[in-house]
């Protein structure tokens, strides 16, 4: 079963070291509903609690709190409520565009669907974040742009700031 991968990574942030967890999914296209409404939960359920295991030790052995961006193909519905994205946000987790209906991909079945996100937790101050061709280009992410031949997935950017660390309460 494909779920995804993440990694820990270290950076450096107003000259201290800093520590981040990025996590990336692709979950099944949902052909029926056993896939939109049981395998696509079950995977990013699978995923999330490998991240939470590994964010709980870094936790314990650090006593800080680890921030963490996951991102990827989510395959969301768009025309209706998805259960991993309602799981996603009571993991405590925010999607970068919003709560707005967006449209970040052309299915083969010729269907506009928001299928992509990132998601960012706590210690992370998002900046900017835009879905399409730069800003400029004035495409709404609200529809498919045709003249678009790169890929069947729009991009979608995320720019994230480091804050200084937050004491969140368990």
């Amino acid at each position: 079963m494909r779920v995804g991968i993440f990694a820990h990574l270290k950076y450096t942030c107003r000259g201290e070291r800093k520590d981040l967890l990025i996590g990336n999914t692709h979950l099944t296209f949902p052909h029926n509903e056993f896939d939109e409404y049981v395998l696509r939960k079950e995977q990013i359920e699978k995923l999330m609690k490998e991240i939470n295991l590994y964010s709980n030790e870094y936790r314990q052995r650090t006593k800080k709190n680890i921030p963490s961006i996951i991102c990827g193909d989510f395959n969301s519905p768009r025309n209706s409520t998805d259960n991993v994205v309602d799981y996603m946000i009571e993991e405590g987790y925010t999607p970068t565009i919003g709560h707005k209906k967006f449209v970040s991909h052309k299915t083969h079945r010729g269907q506009y669907v928001s299928a992509d996100y990132v998601w960012y937790n706590n210690n992370i101050e998002i900046i900017d974040s835009y879905l399409g061709m730069p800003r400029e280009s004035g495409e709404s992410i609200e529809q498919w742009n045709d003249n678009f031949k790169l890929s069947d997935h729009k991009p979608l950017y995320a720019v994230f700031e480091c804050e200084d660390d937050l004491t969140e309460k368990f």
